[in-house]
């Protein structure tokens, strides 16, 4: 994580989901917060995460935002 946070430029790339192959490039962002935060993992345990607010130099382009958030509430549900 150090990395991320000291790199001079920062492109953020995300899955639909975890079971998906592509990546979206989504764009440049700037950190603006990390917070060191914990997880459970799928085996119970939990795990060291960074939970990180950033401001993305431009807007995320609704079409691809409005895809990655299709069937989310679906997915929400069914947990």
């Amino acid at each position: 994580m150090q990395e991320v946070l000291t790199a001079p430029r920062k492109h953020l790339l995300v899955q639909k989901s975890g079971s998906e192959k592509n990546f979206y490039y989504m764009g440049q962002f700037d950190i603006i917060e990390s917070v060191d935060s914990q997880k459970e993992d799928n085996s119970g345990k939990m795990k060291p995460i960074a939970k990180v607010t950033m401001k993305m130099h431009h807007p995320v382009r609704e079409d691809l935002l409005k895809y990655l958030q299709s069937n989310i509430s679906k997915e929400n549900e069914a947990v």
